[in-house]
């Protein structure tokens, strides 16, 4: 077996340089070393955040992403964005530099990280036989983030579990968060007494007005903003509260 400490050592890892494990290590241990911040908690970050930045865009006409000094990455235009992922897929360096950018945005103002750059770090770690160093990356950074379904697996799987309720791995978001979702119109359904609503959604992390499903969605499948990458929850925890704001609607 080969934890973080080892590799470097004769025999281990000659694709990936030592400059990069140093920077997985400490990166490991900012997550291990770092109180978890509730939803509560970052939604204020985040509320302030976004104020300062909608500011900063008006005072000096700078776009909302220039002003709010996110992933500088995210502002190319999609081919470049997408070319540039190609590029850096198989760099360790690069996706422990994203990440650890990303999650510095979480602790300070509540902007949830895009769970793609820790699935690749995993993925480079798995194509090394590094499994005992995904192991310990997987375990810190659930402490604090969603799993991807993938990486929720991969954690059944190689048993690393950071909560003590090990059920909370296999599911995705089990309520919605980060997501608002309103009444856009209603009108008479094909029923007697139903009706239809058209809703709209609003990411409240970078304010996107879409959501992402993945193909052959079912009610199981994780909805995310395709903008930002954020979980909202389980489309059928979405369903689940958009009946409640209609119910509300024809209650009042």
């Amino acid at each position: 077996m080969c934890h973080i400490s080892d590799i470097g050592k004769v025999g281990f890892v000659p694709m990936i340089e030592r400059h990069e494990i140093v920077a997985l290590e400490r990166l490991i241990h900012r997550l291990r070393s770092t109180a978890r911040q509730s939803i509560e908690q970052a939604k204020k970050k985040r509320q302030a955040y976004i104020e300062k930045a909608f500011n900063t865009m008006l005072d000096t006409g700078k776009t909302l992403g220039q002003a709010a000094e996110g992933l500088d990455h995210l502002a190319l235009p999609e081919s470049e964005f997408r070319a540039h992922l190609k590029k850096i897929a198989g760099s360790l360096e690069e996706q422990v530099k994203i990440t650890d950018t990303a999650i510095g945005l979480w602790f300070e103002h509540g902007q949830y990280p895009p769970p793609y750059y820790p699935w690749r770090i995993t993925v480079i770690l798995r194509k090394e036989k590094l499994f005992d160093v995904e192991k310990e990356f997987l375990t810190a950074y659930c402490r604090h983030f969603v799993a991807r379904k993938d990486m929720a697996k991969r954690l059944m799987k190689i048993g690393a579990f950071p909560f003590d309720d090990q059920s909370v791995l296999l599911q995705s978001t089990p309520t919605v968060a980060f997501l608002e979702i309103k009444i856009d119109n209603h009108h008479p359904g094909r029923g007697s007494n139903s009706t239809h609503f058209n809703f709209s959604f609003k990411c409240e992390v970078c304010g996107g007005d879409k959501i992402r499903l993945p193909d052959g969605a079912t009610d199981e499948s994780l909805v995310t903003c395709p903008s930002c990458a954020v979980p909202f929850g389980k489309m059928s925890s979405i369903k689940a509260r958009a009946k409640v704001i209609g119910e509300a609607f024809l209650s009042r």
